[in-house]
C-alpha cells in the first residue's frame, strides 16, 4: 500500500474537520487515508474486559465504515482501531504504516474556528516520525491549499518547514507567504534596571536582522513560485496566529528536543496547535521520506 494520510477520529458527531484536512493533504501525492480511533484500555464498572473491548471495538469499527462510507466517491480509504491513548495509538500506526502525515482535530471545547489542539496534538508533536497537522474546528476547505504560511527564523527546523511549504505550494499551484518574527526584547534580570529601554542602536540592529533572515527566506523560492516575506512585531505564536486567519494552511518546524528525524516541537508549535484559524502543519526536525511524500512532482531538497 503507498505511504497513507492517517486521521485520528474521536468519533464524535462534530469530528469531521480532520477528515476534510485529511483528504486535502492526501489529495496532494494521491496518497489513501487510514482513518483511525483509539480504544482507552479500562472498562467501567463491573463489566469484564474482554467482553467491554470487543463491544467497543466493533461499536468503533460500525462508526469508522460508516464514516468511509460517506468520503467522496473513489476515495482510497480503510480503518483501523488502535489500543490505548490517542497519541500513542497514532504514534505507533504511523510508523507502522509509513504514514505521510497525521491529522487530528481539535477538542470539543474552545472557540468555533479556532485550532484547540488538546492532549492529542501535544502528545503527537513528540517523536512522531512524519508531519503532524491539526484541523480547527468547523474546517471546511473550499479548495485544495493554495495560501501557504510558514513560519522561518533561519535556523535548520524552519529551513525545513520552508522546503515543505515550497513543495506543497508548487503541487498546488499556490503561493508561500514566509513569516519572520521580531519579538520584543528579552531583559536578563541582573543588568535590567527600572525604565530601562534597549537604545535605539540595538533596536535598529535587531531589526535590520531580522530583515535579513526574511530577505533570505524570499531569495530561497524557486523561480516561477508566487511568494512573498514578511516582517512582523509581537511575541511569535501571537503575531503567526493574527495572520492565520488569511492562510489555507501554515507550516512550522519541529523546535523541542527528540530524535532528528521525527516531529518533537517546541512552544511555538504547541502554542500555534491551540491559537492558529487555519490547520496547522508541524514537519519533522530534518526532512525525511515521509515528509517529502506529501506533495508528488517535487523532489523537495534542502532549501537555504
Amino acid at each position: 500500500m503507498s505511504r497513507p494520510v492517517i486521521v485520528g477520529l474521536a468519533l464524535r458527531e462534530d469530528d469531521p474537520a480532520p477528515i476534510r484536512l485529511g483528504l486535502a493533504l492526501a489529495g496532494l501525492s494521491g496518497a489513501p487515508i487510514v482513518l483511525v480511533h483509539a480504544l482507552p484500555r479500562e472498562a467501567p464498572g463491573r463489566l469484564p474486559v474482554p467482553e467491554y473491548t470487543a463491544m467497543m471495538r466493533e461499536a468503533a469499527q460500525d462508526k469508522l465504515r460508516a464514516a468511509v462510507d460517506a468520503l467522496p466517491d473513489g476515495t482510497a480509504a480503510s480503518t483501523c482501531v488502535v489500543d490505548g491513548s490517542p497519541s500513542h495509538g497514532l504514534q505507533e500506526a504511523a510508523e507502522e504504516l509509513g504514514a505521510v502525515a497525521v491529522v487530528v482535530g481539535s477538542t470539543h471545547r474552545g472557540r468555533i474556528g479556532r485550532v484547540l489542539g488538546g492532549h492529542v496534538a501535544a502528545g503527537l508533536m513528540h517523536d512522531t516520525p512524519c508531519p503532524v497537522a491539526v484541523a480547527p474546528r468547523g474546517y471546511e476547505p473550499s479548495d485544495i491549499p493554495r495560501r501557504i504560511g510558514v513560519a522561518y527564523d533561519g535556523s535548520p527546523e524552519s529551513d525545513a518547514a520552508l522546503s515543505a511549504a515550497v513543495g506543497i505550494a508548487q503541487q498546488t499551484g499556490g503561493g508561500v507567504h514566509a513569516f519572520t518574527v521580531l519579538e520584543p526584547p528579552h531583559w536578563a534580570p541582573l543588568y535590567a534596571t527600572p525604565g530601562s529601554v534597549p537604545s535605539p542602536a540595538y533596536e535598529l540592529q535587531r531589526q535590520e536582522t531580522a530583515q535579513t533572515t526574511a530577505d533570505h527566506a524570499l531569495e530561497s523560492f524557486p523561480n516561477g513560485l508566487q511568494g512573498v516575506a514578511e516582517l512582523l512585531n509581537g511575541p511569535i505564536v501571537d503575531a503567526l496566529a493574527g495572520v492565520s486567519e488569511r492562510l489555507d494552511l501554515l507550516v512550522c518546524g519541529s523546535r523541542g528536543y527528540g530524535p532528528l528525524h521525527t516531529v518533537a516541537s517546541g512552544s511555538v508549535a504547541r502554542g500555534l496547535a491551540l491559537e492558529a484559524a487555519c490547520p496547522v502543519l508541524v514537519t519533522p526536525r530534518s526532512q525525511t521520506v515521509e515528509t517529502r511524500d506529501l506533495w508528488a512532482g517535487h523532489a523537495a531538497g534542502h532549501v537555504g
